[in-house]
């Protein structure tokens, strides 16, 4: 018995050449499957972070994190900017923090984690330039003063801060001076004194008094009673006392509260010694300089060579590639503090026509940059800049010569790298908004495509998070086997056409198929012959007798691949899935090439691992039927 098996998935999506030429293994069309190697799998579902909002707003998502590695999630919704509280709500931070911020203009969030704790930095072209700590989430502060720095899209290196996209600036770079933490003292300062008849005190620390664009930090408190009691700062916002007492900071406000162990006893007093700064001055959002210019501080790099203006900075092997819409810089900082003559700067157009088409088009990883590149836009490309060993150079590199873009638009488009994949977030050219997601395997060097309305991604507590270009909602993605927690994942995959490596006419008698399901899931299997309609042949339900019980084993709800989720906030559920292998009697037409198709129609988890064409019989060498001349 002639039998034609196919048991490795190791291409994905290939619809760049046609059905026939595409490897057994790939795939001419997918939707919401994903490529693992030695099988392809139903992708996971997604859920709604915190409560539901159905307004239609940009969007956008940033992941900060306390001192003690608690990640706090962030996100800005049209004019304001929200975080997500111990509740799984959001809350306001301020009140429409980025008021009269133009449509389309994206926020850029930054990172920063020092002595003077853990700070997340925040800014736009038309808003300001604010600061945040993620110990006390809901306030903030706005550090723009046009004396020291500006305005702009931000990201964080070296310990200086880059900005660009100025409004009336938009092809130079600005850098700050290197953070030279130069903070202040504050001993003994007197919060109160005793009566003897209380033990719970609060106000506000004096050092916001001369200086608003303050924030303070390693403060410690001593109610100096008969016995003493001594607070330690946790840098999380919370006091811990000596004696048992408790208390909270506030570091940008000042604002701090206490309950002692004992009453503070009368006369006593209750004093405090902590540290401040202001990054203005000489910190990471000061971006000034003398002249001549000395060494660690402000630069401004001009890039105005025809530029359309500068769209990200990225970071691959210690040299920074600056991206504008239709070429691409390079600089290394350290040749600014050799000198302050414009000889001794290394400042140069890296590539003409490597550009990408928004400020969150390319994503930055170990191996390399990966970004979206339009310069032609009939022929959009994913690529990477990366090490080529051949050339001893820095190169772009096409990633995606399998895939046809050229029905898709990338102008809202979004990259980012997680784990073992990269995600491309795109449009269909007649959609106003994302739908698409193309993921790419860097392992298997591979693509899949989601279609999931998409605008950001980040991850968060070991999941992956992304913004719906749909509404204001955020979403954990791989979680669950449902879409929103409501829908069915709609899906299918369709693979190679194939001869079965012999020109001639054929029957096929049976088609097995192997791999796991649930036991509420479906899989519908079709087949199409010499190009004509998809037939279903048969369904593969997940409690049919040839499901071996025995082999049940449990998966989690929130896993991806052979890797599960982690994290402090994971919220697993498991269901059992079984192995099964089953055979489907055919009654198909002689043939000469054919192709299948699979679509999940239940609720919970399915793979494929083994396709088999089995009795296969030869036939003559004659076209099909329907294509011979009639004449």
């Amino acid at each position: 018995m002639r039998t034609y098996p196919l048991k490795d998935f190791k291409y994905g999506l290939v619809n760049s050449i046609e059905e026939q030429s595409i490897k057994a293994g790939g795939f001419s069309d997918m939707k919401n499957w994903i490529s693992k190697g030695d099988k392809v799998e139903l992708r996971r579902g997604y859920t709604r972070i915190g409560d539901e909002n159905t307004a239609i707003a940009e969007t956008q998502l940033h992941k900060g994190r306390k001192i003690d590695g608690t990640e706090i999630l962030y996100k800005r919704s049209a004019n304001s900017l929200y975080y997500l509280d111990s509740s799984d709500e959001w809350q306001e931070i301020g009140t429409n923090l980025f008021s009269g911020i133009p449509s389309g203009e994206k926020v850029f969030f930054a990172n920063y984690t020092t002595m003077a704790g853990s700070q997340v930095f925040v800014s736009s072209p038309s808003t300001s330039l604010f600061k945040l700590m993620p110990a006390n989430p809901a306030t903030y502060l706005d550090l723009y003063d046009e004396s020291y720095n500006f305005k702009g899209y931000i990201t964080i290196k070296r310990n200086r801060m880059y900005l660009w996209g100025r409004e009336d600036d938009i092809s130079a770079l600005y850098i700050s001076k290197i953070d030279t933490q130069a903070y202040v003292t504050e001993t003994d300062e007197v919060l109160a004194t005793g009566d003897g008849s209380s033990k719970t005190y609060s106000g506000t620390l004096a050092f916001k008094g001369s200086g608003a664009a303050r924030t303070c930090f390693a403060l410690s408190m001593t109610a100096d009673n008969s016995t003493p009691e001594t607070f330690k700062d946790n840098y999380d916002g919370t006091l811990t006392g000596s004696l048992g007492g408790t208390g909270t900071i506030n570091y940008i406000t000042g604002a701090w509260a206490v309950t002692l162990k004992n009453n503070l006893e009368n006369g006593k007093t209750l004093e405090a010694t902590y540290n401040y700064e202001n990054s203005n001055i000489g910190g990471i959002t000061d971006f000034t300089f003398s002249t001549p210019r000395e060494a660690g501080e402000g630069i401004i790099l001009r890039q105005d060579d025809d530029s359309a203006g500068i769209m990200n900075v990225l970071t691959y092997n210690d040299e920074d590639y600056v991206f504008h819409k239709n070429k691409t810089w390079t600089f290394d900082i350290s040749s600014f503090e050799t000198g302050s003559s414009s000889s001794s700067f290394y400042n140069k157009i890296y590539r003409e026509n490597v550009g990408i088409p928004n400020q969150k088009a390319a994503c930055a990883a170990g191996e390399g940059i990966y970004y979206v590149d339009i310069n032609d836009s009939t022929d959009p490309t994913f690529r990477i800049l990366t090490f080529d060993t051949t050339v001893g150079e820095v190169i772009p590199k096409s990633i995606s010569t399998q895939l046809d873009l050229s029905k898709y638009k990338f102008d809202k488009t979004s990259v980012y790298v997680w784990g073992d994949y990269v995600f491309f977030v795109c449009r269909k050219e007649l959609s106003d908004v994302n739908d698409t997601i193309f993921v790419y395997n860097r392992k298997w060097n591979l693509f899949d495509k989601f279609e999931i309305y998409a605008q950001e991604m980040c991850s968060w507590n070991g999941y992956l998070v992304f913004s719906e270009s749909l509404s204001s909602n955020l979403y954990k993605m791989f979680k669950g086997f449902l879409d929103q927690g409501t829908s069915l994942i709609t899906n299918y995959i369709i693979g190679n056409r194939t001869d079965m490596q012999l020109s001639r006419l054929k029957k096929l008698k049976k088609i097995v198929l192997e791999g796991q399901i649930s036991t509420d899931q479906s899989l519908d299997v079709y087949m199409c012959t010499d190009n004509s309609t998809y037939i279903k042949v048969g369904t593969i339900e997940g409690d049919g007798s040839y499901t071996l019980a025995e082999s049940e084993y449990r998966i989690g709800d929130s896993e991806i691949g052979d890797r599960e989720i982690a994290g402090p906030e994971r919220e697993e559920n498991y269901i059992s899935v079984r192995h099964y292998k089953t055979e489907i009697k055919l009654s198909l037409p002689k043939f000469n090439n054919l192709n299948y198709k699979l679509v999940a129609t239940g609720l919970g988890y399915v793979s494929v691992s083994l396709i088999e064409y089995w009795d296969l019989r030869y036939k003559s060498f004659k076209l099909p039927t329907k294509f011979r001349n009639k004449s």
